[in-house]
């Protein structure tokens, strides 16, 4: 199966042990690495440096680099839709019938049978949460149903946290068409007119609007519309990347997951892992996160 794994600059060395774990567990011959090129800012050279610096790190490993720009979203404000509009056309940047997508600050802690099912992670907040209001909005509107949520011995449950999935050419292209002839329109530029004028919003109310979940639409498609009878296996949430696993941790872990950016993890803990970073390619690093702090202010 192909393996693919997104990435951006604020994630370049997460995404090395993200390699690292891939090639230990999974031992693919190839692997596809589809770049945020459009968040490069100050990093001129960061998708030809994140192109050396793999390929030296794993050079028995081809690597298959595609751009983010290659799809016309220019005007998509913010990285995190970008990425959750990828996977939707994923089918567009990979070859073969299907694939492994895997976001790129996911390191696996052991191998997981993840073909065929539906992952997901239990949710303490219940089904009247805001968030899980808006994440149901957006299924329900998008796929024209009444169920915009999936439910585990009748209790909510959310596949979003869960950044990894098997998807195929086929269930894309489906979910798409089935988009595109409800809202008679094309399914990114209905996207990038929702964020526009705020039908789709980030973590905020009010529970009228929709929040993007790329995952609960996937899987909405799967179970409400195609009426797949898929598993539904709990595999937990992403652990912090930079932690040791102690007596605290479920067992067994699959995998951890970091919502930080590598400069907040440090350089000191990546080198421990991967071995020596060149100081030049950490500072370049250090200094995008710093401008990209600064513009979001």
């Amino acid at each position: 199966m192909k393996i693919a794994l997104l990435t951006f600059p604020g994630h370049t060395f997460q995404t090395t042990l993200s390699v690292k774990s891939v090639i230990k567990f999974y031992q693919p011959e190839s692997i596809y690495i589809l770049v945020d090129d459009l968040a490069s800012n100050t990093w001129k050279t960061y998708t030809q440096d994140l192109s050396l610096w793999l390929t030296s790190c794993f050079p028995n490993t081809t690597f298959i680099f595609k751009l983010y720009s290659e799809l016309d979203f220019e005007d998509c404000p913010a990285g995190w839709w970008r990425a959750q509009l990828i996977k939707l056309y994923s089918d567009k940047f990979i070859d073969g019938d299907e694939w492994l997508l895997i976001d790129g600050d996911i390191v696996f802690e052991r191998v997981a049978s993840l073909k065929n099912i539906t992952p997901y992670t239990c949710r303490t907040m219940g089904q009247d949460s805001a968030v899980a209001q808006l994440h149901a909005n957006y299924v329900k509107q998008l796929l024209g149903i009444e169920q915009g949520h999936l439910t585990v011995n009748g209790e909510y449950v959310a596949t979003s946290p869960v950044p990894f999935r098997v998807l195929s050419r086929t269930m894309l292209q489906g979910l798409r068409d089935l988009i595109e002839s409800n809202h008679r329109g094309n399914l990114l530029k209905l996207h990038l007119q929702w964020f526009r004028d705020q039908t789709i919003i980030a973590y905020e109310d009010p529970p009228t609007r929709m929040i993007m979940s790329e995952w609960e639409l996937i899987e909405g498609f799967r179970h409400h519309v195609l009426k797949e009878q898929l598993p539904m296996i709990e595999v937990g949430s992403g652990y912090p990347i930079d932690k040791p696993i102690n007596g605290w941790f479920p067992e067994p872990v699959v995998y951890k997951h970091s919502y930080q950016r590598d400069l907040s993890i440090g350089k000191g803990f990546f080198e421990g892992q991967i071995g020596s970073i060149p100081n030049e390619l950490w500072n370049i690093a250090a200094h995008w996160q710093t401008e990209y702090e600064l513009n979001k202010q």
